[in-house]
């Protein structure tokens, strides 16, 4: 089956960037956050507990402290370690820290069922498995990288394998880390360690260290001639399937939709194929068309938007190449923008029993 979304990148770098605009569940944490204050921590607990199935970091963070210490929950150090693993997912240096406190404490006994429940946290909670397009309800009820689980788990193992191809193909990275265990183990596929190795390198680029410890492994298995299999065809995918060359496609869908098409000869904040281009995907805004009125920030127009989000894009791409392309294949030999004339000029101890 064909999955025909908008690429997913957009939120994983929304979500990454620290300027992001207040969300609506922020009101939930600020509360949240006065509860923790005062003691109040079944309270707080409930309330970090909601704005982290949404995606907040801080708040799953703060879940991943009150399971270690037991406040407001019971004490936990399979859930912290869990939500820790989430809430560290962009490489972030002080959570990346804590998330390693962790894992120096997990006995070797207990080492397979606490990373079991990490990756179905990771799984469920991710900002690529939260994008609103995924969440899109399958016949069993359940979102799109849930779905695919089911099929795992259910030996399914071709379905699966090709339901992970295709949202690995749109950025979405604990489908990427399984691709790569499913190379690795050859379900559903032929067994190929360097595919493998090539995929869990993919999967870690947003610096995730849950995903880099399964690498570390992966590290170990590989000959040069797999090592230099690896690369190139880590070149391949990463040119389509990286955050540089999705990212790159987003800007150029946008620059499509506003230079091109209906909107040419139009005013952009009634132009309908505009404004669907800046909010696919995007949390940014309404659904109130014409006019895309943003819930972040009200009163913002369609056009500012666009320029907002555009951006943070190319923003992104710069430091990325400042910080992040060297890998341990070496450098991702990632896209070279191939956006048309018309871009615009510059302007202003508990049961376990979720962790299959």
């Amino acid at each position: 089956m064909l999955i025909r979304f908008n690429i997913l990148v957009l939120i994983v770098l929304l979500s990454a960037c620290a300027s992001i605009d207040k969300t609506d569940f922020e009101l939930d944490r600020q509360n949240a956050d006065r509860f923790f204050a005062t003691g109040s921590y079944q309270q707080a607990f409930e309330l970090y507990q909601k704005s982290a199935m949404q995606g907040d970091k801080f708040s799953q963070y703060r879940l991943a402290q009150m399971h270690e210490n037991g406040f407001g929950t019971e004490t936990s150090l399979s859930k912290a370690f869990a939500w820790a693993s989430v809430a560290s997912e962009f490489g972030t240096y002080f959570l990346v820290n804590y998330w390693h406190q962790l894992d120096n404490i997990i006995h070797p006994v207990d080492r397979q069922r606490i990373n079991a429940l990490a990756y179905a946290y990771f799984r469920k909670y991710n900002s690529t498995a939260l994008s609103p397009d995924l969440q899109k309800t399958q016949p069993n009820n359940t979102n799109l990288v849930e779905y695919a689980n089911t099929l795992y788990t259910d030996k399914n193992y071709e379905s699966a394998f090709a339901m992970y191809h295709e949202l690995a193909s749109i950025g979405e990275k604990f489908s990427q880390h399984r691709l790569a265990r499913m190379f690795e183990s050859g379900q559903g596929v032929e067994p190929s360690l360097f595919k493998a190795y090539a995929w869990a390198v993919l999967s870690t680029e947003l610096n995730s260290p849950l995903l880099s410890a399964y690498l570390k492994e992966l590290d170990t298995k590989l000959d040069n001639k797999m090592i230099l299999q690896a690369q190139s065809y880590l070149q391949s995918i990463a040119g389509a399937s990286g955050i540089v060359a999705l990212t790159r496609e987003r800007i150029r869908r946008l620059r499509s939709a506003r230079f091109h098409g209906s909107c040419k000869g139009r005013p952009r904040a009634i132009c309908e194929e505009f404004i669907a281009a800046v909010c696919a995907g995007s949390k940014e805004c309404s659904t109130n068309y014409p006019g895309g009125v943003l819930r972040a920030r009200a009163g913002t127009s369609i056009d500012e938007t666009y320029v907002h989000q555009t951006t943070v894009m190319e923003s992104i791409i710069e430091d990325y190449h400042k910080t992040a392309e060297q890998v341990i294949l070496g450098e991702f030999k990632v896209l070279e923008d191939e956006s048309d004339d018309t871009a615009e000029k510059p302007q202003s101890k508990p049961q376990d029993n979720d962790a299959n």
